[in-house]
Formats: structure tokens, C-alpha cells, sequence
């Protein structure tokens, strides 16, 4: 067996693991201040609006309005609706209803205003995770506004059995309501499956793959090729399942909000959050679009494996062809998802320039989702190093 396919196997698939209180009376808000002339834009921000400023929410829960978002994501729109022009406080008492607790975790800059200083404040067990993701953060010059955690966390090693979001007390209600949204797509996903079982498939077939490897080392037969290029396939699907749910979720998230901002229906948002929102879309599709390259580069691989398997290995010809249409049609698919995410690109990035934004104003980004990926992502490279390690020492 040609080890050079193997080699560009193993390879890419490294590239691609590499490349988120009942209340019936509401609390009470910090009454708006004028801000001070010194505060950057994204001090400033928060200071645009007071947390009781604009509509108040339904006292009960509407009737459901399943409908089908960008990339054929569910979302009960009934629950959106209802709060693109509601005050801060209003949005989170009527996303309660939906199951959904909301903390706060300090502030970015001590002198801006705090439009969430009515939420309770995290623990310190809650802190500490946001304080991680931060401090990653912060090493590519970029703040964490928000971040959503579905029920059943990885990060709380599927302790928290509600799911919260944890919010900065300085950020706007742009970033509320993308976090919010976050919890209704969630929502329509955990029944189908979990966002656990999708973190701990990855794990699994993580496992198997080693396995695979390492038992090909010992015997480079068609039979031990088939065996590894059928844990790609399991990869491969769960891959894309990880960057709908997190990565396009970003760009559905945004635009949606985006839409309804130009249409006039989502309100009590500072200008500036546009920005921030068309920047954010421009990171998450570059993010698409490498993952897309590097998916795109094993499936085609894997391909060629099972061309080569079906022709030598007749005993496996039948098995491998299951095998092959599984991942042809992940190719069609993940053609169909890219599709969108250009189209989205070219709707609401045009003559956006992302030059001409401060370092200061783009790092104001809505993070959320990107946290489970990245963690998912970083402890498979982490196994797969190892394992590559051995290969290319094999290999001198």
C-alpha cells in the first residue's frame, strides 16, 4: 500500500480538527448615564440605551413558529420575535420562559456603563470557565461579550443540567439577543442529539482512528486501509455536524439580526453593533471557508483510498462502496452549506471593508459557540499530534 496516501490522509485530517430567576416583577436597572468623553466605542456602547428603554415582552408564551433558518437550522421564531424591540430587562424575563438563566461576569472596562448590572452574579466555578475562554482570547486581541452553554456542557463535564448564558455587564442587548438565539437554535438540536454525543463521538472515533493507525503501521493491508478510511468517514460527518452548529450558526445569528436591524424591527441596539455584527460574519465565513478547504481535501482523499480498495480488494467492494456514497454525499452537502455561506457573504458583507475598522471595535465580536468547537477541536489535535509524531518518525 502506497504509504504517501496515507500520509496526505493522516495530514489533512490533522488540518482539519485544527481549523458558544422567575420573574413576574422586573429588577431593577442602573439608570443611564452619560458617557464619559474619554470611554472608547466599545465603552461607550452599553451607555446608548438603559437597561428599562423600550417595549415590554409578552407575559405568556406565544404559539409556536417552528421555521427553518439559514442552513436548514430550526428555530422556534415565536420566541424572537417577540423581543427585537423589547428593553434589556424585558428580553430576559421573557427568555425564561424558554428554560434559560442569565448571569453576569464583570465588566470590560470599569468606566463604562453597566446595562446588565441587574442580572445575578455568576459563580465562581461559571467564572473561571469564562475567565479561560477569555484569556484565549485575549491572545488574539479580542473580547468575549457573551457566551451560551446548552445543558449538559462539556466545559462543566455535563453537570449543568440548565442551560445559561453568562454575559458581560458592559456589552448591549445586540449581544443578549444573539446569545438567546443561540439557546432557541440549541433548543431544536438536543433532542436529536446532544451537544455531549456530537463531543463525545468526535472522542470516540478519535480513539478508533489511533487505533486504526497504529494497527496499519504493523500491517499496511487493504483490509487495515478500509478500516481507517472508514473512521475518516464517521470524522468527516461529525466535523460538519460541529461547524453547523457552531461556526454557521455565527452567520445565521447575524444575519438574521442584521436583517431585522435594516428593516427597523430590532431596536435599542447601538449603530456600531453593525459593525461589529458584519465583522463577525466576515471572521466566522473565513472560518467556514478553511474548514471547507481542508474537509474538502479529505473526503477527496478518502475517495481515491476506496477507488484503490474497490479495484484490489474485491472481498471489500461492496462494503467500500457503502462507504464511498456516505462520503460523496457529505461532499454534496458540505458544496450546499459553503453555497450559502457565500451567498450570506455577499448579502450582508457588501462594501463592507473590514480595513477601516479600529482594533478596538473589531474585537467586539459576539462569541458564543466558538468556545465548544475550539475546545472539541484542540483535544483532537491534541491526541492526533502524538500519533502524527510516530508517522513521520516512521517516515524518516
Amino acid at each position: 500500500m502506497n504509504k504517501n496516501v496515507l500520509n496526505f490522509l493522516a495530514v489533512s485530517l490533522f488540518a482539519v480538527l485544527i481549523s458558544g430567576c422567575d420573574s413576574s416583577s422586573s429588577p431593577k436597572a442602573e439608570p443611564k448615564r452619560e458617557a464619559p468623553e474619554n470611554l472608547s466605542d466599545s465603552e461607550k456602547a452599553s451607555c446608548e440605551f438603559k437597561a428599562d428603554q423600550g417595549d415590554f415582552a409578552p407575559s405568556v408564551v406565544p404559539a409556536s413558529r417552528l421555521i427553518k433558518s439559514h442552513f436548514e437550522k430550526p428555530i422556534d421564531e415565536s420566541l424572537v420575535l417577540p423581543v427585537l424591540a423589547t428593553n434589556a430587562v424585558e428580553t430576559v424575563r421573557f427568555a425564561k420562559f424558554s428554560n434559560l438563566e442569565f448571569y453576569s461576569v464583570g465588566a470590560m472596562s470599569q468606566k463604562s456603563c453597566k446595562l446588565f448590572s441587574f442580572l445575578p452574579i455568576a459563580g465562581s466555578t461559571e467564572r473561571a470557565v469564562f475567565d479561560g475562554f477569555q484569556k484565549a482570547s485575549s491572545e488574539k486581541k479580542s473580547n468575549i461579550l457573551g457566551v451560551y452553554f446548552s445543558p449538559e456542557n462539556k466545559d462543566f463535564e455535563g453537570k449543568n443540567k440548565n442551560a445559561f448564558i453568562l454575559m458581560r455587564e458592559d456589552t448591549t442587548r445586540w449581544t443578549l439577543v444573539h446569545e438567546y438565539m443561540h439557546h432557541l437554535f440549541s433548543k431544536e438540536v438536543q433532542s436529536i442529539k446532544r451537544d455531549m454525543d456530537v463531543t463525545d463521538g468526535l472522542d470516540k472515533e478519535i480513539t478508533i482512528y489511533k487505533k486504526v493507525y497504529e494497527d496499519y503501521e504493523k500491517n499496511p493491508s487493504n483490509q487495515n486501509l478500509f478500516l481507517l478510511v472508514k473512521s475518516f468517514e464517521k470524522i468527516i460527518d461529525l466535523r460538519i455536524e460541529i461547524l453547523k452548529r457552531y461556526t454557521l450558526e455565527e452567520i445565521t445569528i447575524e444575519s438574521y439580526l442584521i436583517g431585522h436591524y435594516r428593516s427597523g424591527k430590532l431596536k435599542y441596539v447601538p449603530t456600531g453593533d453593525l459593525k461589529s455584527a458584519k465583522w463577525y460574519i466576515n471572521s466566522s465565513v473565513k472560518s467556514a471557508q478553511d474548514s471547507n478547504k481542508t474537509l474538502t481535501q479529505l473526503i477527496d482523499l478518502s475517495t481515491q483510498s476506496l477507488t484503490q480498495i474497490i479495484k484490489e480488494t474485491p472481498e471489500l467492494a461492496l462494503e467500500a462502496k457503502v462507504i464511498e456514497d456516505k462520503v460523496k454525499t457529505h461532499k454534496t452537502y458540505l458544496a450546499k452549506l459553503m453555497t450559502e455561506v457565500s451567498d450570506l457573504e455577499s448579502k450582508n458583507l457588501y462594501g463592507f471593508n473590514e480595513d477601516v475598522l479600529t482594533q478596538k471595535s473589531s474585537a467586539q465580536g459576539h462569541h458564543a459557540g466558538c468556545s465548544h468547537s475550539t475546545n472539541i477541536e484542540g483535544h483532537a489535535t491534541a491526541v492526533l499530534q502524538n500519533v502524527l509524531a510516530d508517522f513521520q518518525e516512521l517516515s524518516l
